[in-house]
């Protein structure tokens, strides 16, 4: 049986420090590859945003031990340079001054560039997702870089291999919100599969040393790949034809199978009866796996869904709005009339994982539809709101997603759902 961790980090949403929106997980991943610096032999990070320097200086000391350090991150100009916050010390409370997520990541991706590391590269992947010509106008931390994942892969010289995942960002200027981590050896089939997945980020994007930040990569052009044989360790991306629909597919056979319990907890949830064109402009109905957990609640099973934002009828009764109003409107409206169906929502809550029976998901996407839609040729010949402007590729979220079929597992993620729900910044919508 693997070793699989699984556990939480509550943190205080009002308080920015030094060490990121997970500091006490930070502070024990940095701690535990430190310790095993004798025996790594590669790590491996594929992450949203890449501004953390207690994580940056912990991997630039561990290649200088020798080990091989891979991180793929987006291009500068995806991070927000709006609304600088006073940074505490994680340690002392002492400010550190006012900055911005940009500023914080600017500092790491010019010591890269200027002084280069031996063993430790900094890849860009600049591709984005886009599928509407309404858009808004892009402004710098708005850009539709697809890369949103927080995942790892560490390997060790004696063939021991270890995944891992996160909600958080792990980024400076991030609040701190409930967060999950879930780090687990590997082997066979998850091995290929993890790295494969590297090996497709790694065509696909550019050392950053070689990267031109003024180029235009509206029209970048990824390299496909066949998707490694299924196994437990799974991956979205753009250069793995579908795997955006497969996700939600795999998910609807999993809940399928539902006989005593469902838990869906996310940021957002509301993939649910939506629709989307396709490149050749076709329209696309799907009922989506939300759909499949209420026919389950409606033949009795308990089911528990959590998220951040709400919404129904009435409107958002205080909570943190979502975006897509009306596919949390038709959820819930679908969800309040099931008896067997509660719903729970916390403003911190940022984790994101499913439970049905004995199996869990952990994952760093979202469940609402743009997680679960794949469009191989967007082609967006002008932008109503951006003038001079075009766009084409292939419309797909990078994304993680780990699945459990272990008892012990299911049930300690499930106490750990009745613990958020005990908390007192928990409210109980239906």
């Amino acid at each position: 049986m693997p070793k699989v961790l699984i556990d939480f980090e509550y943190g205080n949403s009002r308080i920015y420090n030094n060490l990121g929106s997970s500091p006490k997980n930070t502070v024990r991943l940095c701690d535990w590859l430190k310790s095993n610096k004798n025996n790594l032999a590669s790590i491996k990070f594929a992450m949203y945003l890449f501004n953390n320097k207690y994580l940056f200086n912990t991997l630039k000391e561990l290649a200088n031990e020798g080990i091989t350090v891979d991180v793929y991150s987006i291009p500068l100009e995806g991070y927000d340079d709006d609304k600088p916050i006073d940074i505490k010390d994680y340690n002392t409370g002492e400010s550190l001054g006012m900055q911005t997520k940009y500023q914080l990541a600017e500092v790491i991706y010019s010591e890269i560039i200027n002084h280069p590391i031996a063993n430790f590269t900094l890849h860009i992947f600049p591709h984005m997702y886009l599928r509407s010509s309404r858009v808004r106008a892009f402004s710098r931390g708005n850009m539709p870089y697809s890369l949103h994942c927080k995942t790892c892969l560490f390997k060790f010289k004696d063939g021991t291999t270890y995944v891992g995942l996160t909600s958080s960002n792990v980024a400076v200027r991030d609040a701190q919100k409930i967060e999950l981590f879930n780090l687990e050896t590997i082997e066979g089939a998850d091995v290929t599969s993890a790295e494969d997945f590297y090996s497709g980020l790694d065509i696909n994007s550019i050392e950053v040393n070689s990267f031109d930040p003024e180029a235009n990569y509206n029209h970048y052009e990824i390299a496909m790949r066949p998707a490694p044989p299924i196994s437990r360790v799974l991956y979205t991306a753009p250069f793995y034809e579908n795997s955006a629909q497969l996700f939600e597919e795999r998910i609807i056979q999993i809940i399928n199978h539902a006989n005593s319990r469902i838990v869906v907890a996310a940021q957002h949830v509301c993939a649910y009866d939506y629709s989307y064109y396709t490149n050749n402009s076709s329209r696309m109905d799907k009922p989506g796996f939300l759909s499949t957990v209420l026919d389950k609640a409606r033949n009795g099973i308990p089911t528990t869904i959590l998220s951040q934002t709400y919404a129904d009828k009435e409107g958002d009764h205080g909570c943190r709005s979502p975006e897509n109003k009306t596919a949390f409107i038709n959820f819930t409206t679908a969800a309040k009339a099931i008896s067997s169906c509660q719903y729970f929502v916390n403003s911190n809550l940022h984790a994101k994982f499913i439970i049905v029976d004995n199996i869990v998901i952990t994952t760093t996407c979202n469940f609402t539809p743009t997680q679960f839609i794949y469009i191989p040729n967007v082609n967006i010949l002008e932008f109503d709101n951006i003038p001079n402007t075009s766009y084409s590729g292939i419309f797909c979220e990078v994304g993680a997603y780990f699945i459990y079929q272990i008892p012990q597992i299911a049930d300690a993620l499930f106490q750990k759902t009745n613990d958020i729900i005990a908390l007192e910044t928990t409210r109980k919508m239906f």
